[in-house]
């Protein structure tokens, strides 16, 4: 998903990419998309953590997990722009801006993956955790034809689907 991201970003060229060639601008995108995943992640992982540990709100956390995070991504930008040289990325005056830039494309990226990817956090003591499913008295109707059809004994139809025939 990072490298399909990377690939779409290096179509686009933002943030004046696009000035670069095509093989170079691609190239970029992919590797930056697939390096902030793995800065990104593990840093939302660890965030998730703190949540259940704490009882902290997710949201804020996750913030502060991607505003971490975009540290040492805005470095890795600052390399390229530096050839390389640490001295020189570390001091290099458009840091503050590859920051900027760095923090929307998380940002954008991580609403990708969370909307795509949701798993809602959701910590349940055992006296939560639900037993049964029982539709709501709303959902639940008279007896049509297809449920006189099912054998006796068959319990709640929850969802039906078919294929081909």
């Amino acid at each position: 998903m990072a490298a399909m991201l990377g690939a779409l970003l290096g179509m686009l060229g933002p943030f004046d990419t696009y000035r670069m060639g095509a093989g170079p601008r691609m190239a970029y995108w992919v590797f930056l998309m697939v390096a902030g995943l793995a800065i990104g992640r593990p840093m939302v992982i660890a965030g998730d953590w703190l949540v259940t540990e704490t009882g902290l709100p997710v949201l804020p956390v996750r913030c502060v997990a991607i505003a971490i995070g975009g540290l040492p991504m805005t470095l890795l930008v600052a390399l390229f722009f530096t050839d390389f040289d640490l001295v020189r990325a570390l001091r290099f005056s458009g840091l503050p801006f590859f920051y900027g830039q760095v923090l929307l494309i998380s940002i954008l990226t991580y609403g990708v993956y969370h909307t795509m990817f949701r798993r809602d956090v959701l910590v349940l003591s055992d006296s939560q955790v639900p037993v049964s499913f029982a539709p709501p008295a709303e959902v639940q109707q008279a007896e049509s034809h297809f449920d006189a059809r099912l054998p006796a004994g068959f319990g709640t139809l929850l969802a039906l689907s078919g294929e081909d025939h």
